[in-house]
Order: C-alpha cells, then structure tokens, then sequence
C-alpha cells in the first residue's frame, strides 16, 4: 500500500470461522517481522489457534482468503482516500477492520 510518505506493508489474519480479522501495518515484510506478526495474533485472539493459511507472499505460501479481504481493505481505503501519512491509513484501516468485525 502507498501514501504520501511511501510503501507499506499491511497483514491481514482472519479467522475462516467467524471472519473475525486482525490488521497491522509494517514498513517491512521479512521473516522477522512475521513471525512478531503471528506471536502477537496468537495474543490477541481468545482461542488456539489451529492452523494458519496465508497468501502468496514469500514470507508466506498458499490461498484466497486473505487475498479477498486485502481487495476489500483496498476497496474500502486506498482506492477511495488519498492518504498523507502512514498514521491517516493505519487509523482509517483499523476504524474499518472494527466495523467489518462488529457487523460480522
């Protein structure tokens, strides 16, 4: 993802039962980084954790899940706003991650 102060990564985590999802913004996307990613998902997340699928992403391999809800962050963000700062993105991402999971 891009604003005016450059790329960003963002992670996605969602769980294929109740869609509940979990976002963080990254200025990387090393192996590092991911695994901090999954201990803190592994965290916040009131059950255990069974089995993880991700994307396609080098730090990752395999499905479709998380690339729909990455179409549907960018929908909902990035191709509609503009953003200046990292910090304008992550606010907007986060205030529609906790709607998406309240509805949910």
């Amino acid at each position: 993802m891009r604003t005016g102060e450059g790329k960003i990564r963002l992670f996605v985590a969602i769980d294929r039962t109740s869609k509940f999802s979990c976002v963080e913004r990254h200025e990387r996307a090393g192996k590092m980084v991911v695994a901090q990613f999954l201990r803190n998902l592994i965290a916040v997340v009131p059950y255990k954790i069974h089995t993880v699928l991700t994307d396609n992403g080098i730090q990752f391999t395999n499905r479709k899940q998380v690339e729909r809800m990455n179409r549907t962050i960018k929908a909902a963000t990035l191709k509609r706003y503009h953003y200046e700062t990292h910090s304008h993105l992550e606010t907007h991402v986060t205030d529609f991650i906790a709607a998406d999971n309240d509805a949910r």
